[in-house]
């Protein structure tokens, strides 16, 4: 039960992060039901009577096996109408502060995992960095609950009387707050408690206020939790959500398994080390020479030498290369003689080639053609005889010709190299392939000009490659088959046969004869049930049909909360600008990729967060997965082939499609694939 709405930072961040954990700890099928207090109205007996009418009535016949309130307001809720709430149900009351419950109200059913904000900790946080500050604004709201904490901040702070002036904005609207933040004196500072209602009745979301003040303010911003870090907060000793879930999680698990609550009391969970944002540090002229000592500075930006490390080393490379070359060259004056005869054995071997190549010069201005007879020859001319640029093209096949003219002009435009592949049309009827290099004769400016050319026939090289391109693409619609026809036999045949066998089981344990048989049953049942599970997890491995049923966009959703679960992090779907119906060659080569990188990440990177963003692009689909982990060295081939990347790389390029995956270690990894919606280009 949350004690505000379900997305009010930071307790969704908590709530988020506690149903992951309790999955570590507790690997069995677990139902979650979610209720959200509205906890400006707690209090108000107008608002909380319906409002413990319809809980009775939802759970009154049903109850959970364990009730989780989640801050202080739903605790005391639940205490106070525990009579009728819930009255046999263990409780776990977490994230909420020692001062939000009544210790002599616990029952035997409950359990706490408390935390313990230190106000006065704040404060001296606030004047130990900013030793300048003489003037407290405080941001709080104007509900029941806002004003505790106000009166507990005045009560608390009266020891910095004589340090501190401080100023309460929670009798302001929230765009009057924003008004004054922006007209700050100086040596003021800013303390962003909590804002439910802003003295208008305005109801505001924690992170979207936070955002908007910070926008304006002209002032530093302090917080209250580790989960504000980066969305505006200098930082200082934080109350760590992430410590705070994985502890209600793992008393939550031990409830679940049959554990006395009373046994599993946890010592309140107060500050963490203190954290600092480096980018608010650097805003506000904080040296981190005046920060705590033990502090954790987070978000700090690469160093010169971590952002262009790699070309850095690689000038170096090249000076020590040039070195040496030079050095090369003075040794090679005292031996003229030998490097002369090397010469003349290079030049020798130059012919040999030329006898396989086609050398041609075209003559812009006088537009004619020559070349030697290996050339002719290729483009199927007649040994002599004049020629002209459109006489040569005429023998281009004409799926080419634009290309090849297009790609000369530019050449010639921009005094710059051309190289092409095309085909040729020759007197049999056939086609062959032809590689072609030129570059201007002078890289001045002119209306026209010279280009000198060389071109070599690799008909052979295309076939092989045409060849291996069809080989592989067989390979894997044959390997996709095989797949499919492996998960239907699971599916329509193994998982039936166990399912019915966990029936007929469930049925004898029913019978009261045996006691032991019973509990031997039992477990019978629950091993097939399991193994069901497994069954059904693998068939969808093999084959997903629901990339078949409901489409890409819900395959990789289902895909992303898979990751979620097994790796304990945070994934999350964004699909923009997808066409309505997706090629199936082009879903499943997407949906593989995804499914590859998600399984490296879950692997190898440690990632807290990976983001999967599906995108329609330039006439097809463009696929991104991005995670803040580890990262790796994409050029280290010392850890082996990959061939998960190699797969990924080879069934984009079946499509015609591009793959990148960049990385760094510590800086996490992206990979990126785009496929057009034609199919391959062979």
């Amino acid at each position: 039960m949350q004690s505000f709405g379900l997305d009010f930072a930071p307790y969704h961040a908590f709530s988020s992060q506690f149903r992951s954990q309790l999955t570590r700890y507790w690997p069995h099928p677990t139902e979650y039901h979610q209720v959200a207090l509205e906890s400006d109205l707690l209090g108000q007996a107008q608002a909380e009577g319906p409002f413990l009418d319809y809980l009775v009535a939802l759970y009154g016949e049903r109850p959970p096996d364990l009730v989780v309130p989640i801050g202080g307001p739903a605790a005391r809720f639940i205490q106070k109408y525990r009579g009728r709430l819930f009255q046999d149900t263990p409780m776990l009351i977490v994230a909420a502060d020692q001062r939000h419950f009544e210790a002599k109200a616990l029952t035997e059913r409950d359990a706490v995992v408390a935390s313990r904000m230190d106000l006065p900790g704040l404060v001296e946080n606030i004047l130990d960095v900013l030793p300048q500050t003489t003037q407290l604004y405080v941001v709080l709201g104007a509900s029941p609950l806002e004003r505790f904490w106000q009166s507990e901040l005045q009560r608390e702070l009266e020891p910095f009387a004589n340090r501190l002036a401080v100023t309460y904005w929670s009798d302001l609207a929230f765009d009057e707050i924003q008004r004054q933040a922006a007209l700050l004196p100086l040596g003021s500072a800013i303390l962003y408690g909590l804002l439910l209602v802003d003295a208008d009745g305005i109801s505001h979301e924690q992170s979207q206020t936070l955002a908007a003040l910070h926008s304006v303010a002209n002032a530093p911003i302090f917080g209250v939790f580790d989960s504000d870090l980066g969305a505006g907060i200098v930082g200082g000793p934080l109350i760590p959500v992430a410590t705070v879930s994985q502890k209600s999680a793992a008393v939550a698990a031990r409830i679940l398994a049959g554990e006395a609550p009373p046994s599993l009391q946890t010592p309140p969970t107060g500050p963490a080390g203190p954290i600092f944002d480096w980018r608010e540090l650097g805003r506000w002229g904080i040296p981190e020479a005046r920060l705590p000592e033990g502090s954790e500075v987070r978000f700090r930006e690469p160093s010169l030498w971590e952002h262009y490390r790699w070309r850095i080393l690689g000038v170096a490379f090249l000076i020590v290369i040039q070195a040496l070359l030079i050095i090369g060259l003075l040794i090679n004056q005292v031996a003229r003689r030998r490097a002369e005869r090397r010469l003349s054995e290079s030049e020798d071997r130059l012919a040999l080639a030329a006898d396989d190549l086609g050398i041609w010069v075209w003559d812009g201005i006088g537009d004619r053609v020559t070349g030697n007879a290996k050339w002719r020859e290729m483009f199927g001319l007649a040994p002599e005889g004049a020629l002209t640029l459109g006489t040569v093209v005429d023998r281009i096949h004409p799926a080419d010709r634009a290309g090849v003219l297009g790609a000369i002009r530019r050449s010639l435009a921009e005094r710059s190299p051309y190289l092409g592949e095309f085909r040729v049309d020759v007197a049999d009827g056939t086609s062959r392939w032809l590689s072609a290099r030129a570059r201007p004769e002078s890289r001045e400016a002119a209306p026209g000009g010279r280009l000198l050319g060389a071109t070599i026939d690799i008909t052979e090289r295309k076939a092989a490659e045409d060849s291996a391109r069809d080989l592989s693409r067989r390979l894997i619609q044959s390997q996709e088959q095989e797949r499919a026809r492996i998960a239907r036999e699971l599916h329509d045949d193994m998982s039936q046969r166990l399912a019915r066998l966990a029936i007929d089981a469930g049925r004898v344990e029913r019978d009261p004869a045996d006691a032991g048989a019973r509990e031997l049953l039992e477990g019978v049942r629950q091993g097939l049930v399991c193994l069901s599970d497994d069954v059904h997890a693998l068939s969808y491995r093999l084959h997903p049909t629901v990339l078949m049923d409901l489409g890409l966009g819900e395959a990789l959703r289902i895909e992303c909360e898979q990751y979620a679960r097994i790796a304990g992090a945070t994934a999350v779907l964004s699909v923009r600008d997808r066409p309505g119906s997706v090629p199936a060659d082009q879903a499943l080569c997407l949906f593989r990729v995804a499914q590859e990188a998600l399984q490296n990440c879950a692997r190898h990177a440690r990632a807290r967060e990976v983001k999967v963003t599906l995108t329609g692009v330039a006439d097809g689909l463009q696929l991104v997965v991005q995670d803040d982990g580890v990262g790796f060295d994409p050029g280290n081939q010392a850890e082996g082939p990959r061939l998960g990347l190699a797969g990924m790389r080879e069934r984009v390029s079946l499509l015609g499609g591009e793959i990148d995956v960049e990385s760094q270690p510590g800086l996490g990894t992206v990979v990126l694939a785009w496929v057009p919606f034609g199919g391959s280009p062979s």
